[in-house]
């Protein structure tokens, strides 16, 4: 087998190698990264603080009107014990009476908008959480597939190195320095095949001279316009 075709099987183990390494790359970054899962649980808490926001405004209405009631009450108890007899006193109690059912009547209408506003919020943190349990578990799913193409990843690519170190045997260190010197500068493809004649790689044909000592694979043949090693099947 001519060094250029040794150099070409390497070339697309190395190109295998690569992508791989790349998807591994991506897949560093993405396992573990849980920010979609941080930002569904801020929106729940969120929702949640403020279905508790309603609920506490709700109770203080209601702790206001107990408290009110209890003053009406404690007031209709001191107008019909015959306690007082003082006129103008009796009269005081009657109206203060009348304003406390008034402002009871006020605080009732405030709590039913408050409690119109607490099960809206309590339905809103309700579907929230759903959302939230969701995307939490839909990540856990993708975290879980994405370990296991990174382990399909990392062993393709520890056979790949072994297929690459046996592809190296008997690639002279002229040779392998001349691949990797293209590799390097020539966005990690340094082999070309020529098909019809043309350079697979750039699209380009290269001299019949430079297509006649690639094709005999007695020495390594550039391409002349993208300096790529060519091979010639």
């Amino acid at each position: 087998m001519s060094t250029a075709a040794t150099l070409y099987i390497l070339q697309q183990i190395d190109s295998r190698l690569d992508r791989h390494e790349q998807r591994m790359s991506e897949l560093d970054v993405a396992i573990g990264d849980d920010s979609v899962v941080r930002v569904a649980r801020a929106a729940l808490d969120n929702v949640e603080a403020e279905s508790q926001a309603a609920r506490r405004a709700y109770q203080i209405i209601q702790e206001e009107i107990d408290t009110v009631d209890r003053k009406r009450i404690s007031g209709e108890k001191r107008l019909y014990s015959g306690t007082v007899t003082n006129t103008k006193e009796l009269q005081d109690l009657q109206d203060e009476g009348v304003a406390l059912k008034r402002r009871i009547v006020a605080l009732e209408d405030r709590q039913l908008e408050a409690m119109i506003a607490q099960e809206d919020a309590e339905m809103a943190a309700a579907r929230t959480r759903d959302e939230f349990e969701k995307v939490r578990t839909e990540w856990m799913q993708e975290q879980a597939d994405l370990s296991v193409e990174n382990e399909d990843h990392v062993a393709e690519s520890a056979r790949l190195k072994d297929e690459r170190d046996a592809a190296l045997i008997g690639v002279s260190a002229g040779a392998k320095h001349s691949y990797d010197a293209a590799r390097h500068h020539r966005g990690g493809v340094a082999v070309a095949l020529l098909k019809d004649n043309i350079c697979t790689a750039c699209g380009m044909a290269p001299s019949a001279a430079r297509i006649q000592h690639a094709r005999s694979g007695s020495e390594l043949v550039k391409c002349g316009n993208c300096m790529r090693i060519i091979y010639v099947k």
